[in-house]
């Protein structure tokens, strides 16, 4: 249904791109993620989604590029760059 897709965590999209890898998604569900982060194409039919698979089969430049594109989107969003964060968020709550 369409209120479960638009429920859905972006997770499997971030995965992808912490290995740099480009995605192809539908734009229902994570239409606003790709868009931001120049890191894939949106699928909007059946064709759309064969043409963008395709393309990304037949264009390793393109791949590559889109796969920097998403990894760079997610570096200020990994645990390595935010550990001291929410580490000092823990030892807060914790009264220290």
């Amino acid at each position: 249904s369409r209120k479960f897709a638009q429920g859905k965590s972006p997770i499997r999209v971030y995965q992808s791109w912490m290995k740099s890898n480009p995605v192809v998604a539908s734009e229902l569900t994570y239409g606003d993620v790709v868009n931001e982060s120049e890191g894939g194409m949106i699928a909007r039919s059946e064709n759309d989604w064969y043409r963008h698979v395709s393309r990304l089969c037949e264009n390793g430049d393109l791949r590559r590029e889109l796969g920097k594109r998403g990894r760079e989107y997610m570096k200020p969003r990994t645990y390595e760059t935010n550990y001291k964060m929410w580490e000092n968020a823990y030892l807060s709550l914790l009264g220290g």
